[in-house]
This record gives C-alpha cells, structure tokens and sequence, in this order.
C-alpha cells in the first residue's frame, strides 16, 4: 500500500488482501486497523480481489462503516 500524508491529511491505498493477511499471521490486526481507518481518506483498487476472502470482506466493511461514519472517503476502483 502507499500512504500521503499533507496538510495534517492522510490518505492510504491498498490493494488485494495480503496486507490483511500477514497482519492476522503476525498478530498485528489493531496496527493494520488503525493505519487505515485513522486515515481522511481510502483508495481501494481492485475491489474484486476481496471476492474470494471472507475476512478480508469483513475488515473491509467494518473498515469502511467506520470511515464513512465518521464523514471520511472511501474511493473504490475496479476492472
């Protein structure tokens, strides 16, 4: 993932699930969770990706609820 931060904003990008994945593997989820919902912005490319992982689907709606809440952006791209 890459991640912007200027004028006290931040905005993060991902794509696919691995991120997810290794921070489940390494007991890392409150970090990964922070990292992306503590951020103004989310770009999430390739949303398709996530059909084949439940978890990952999960974390992302949890994700997103939490982002737009809050009256955060979630932009979502796809093929």
């Amino acid at each position: 993932g890459c991640t912007s931060r200027t004028s006290g904003s931040c905005w993060r990008c991902c794509t696919g699930s691995s991120t997810r994945v290794q921070a489940a593997r390494f007991g890392k989820q409150t970090a990964f969770r922070r990292q992306f919902r503590e951020c103004s912005a989310l770009l999430v490319d390739d949303l398709h990706a996530l059909a084949t992982a439940p978890g990952t689907q999960k974390e992302f709606l949890y994700t997103f609820d939490a982002l737009v809440g809050d009256g955060r952006q979630v932009v979502v791209t796809m093929d």
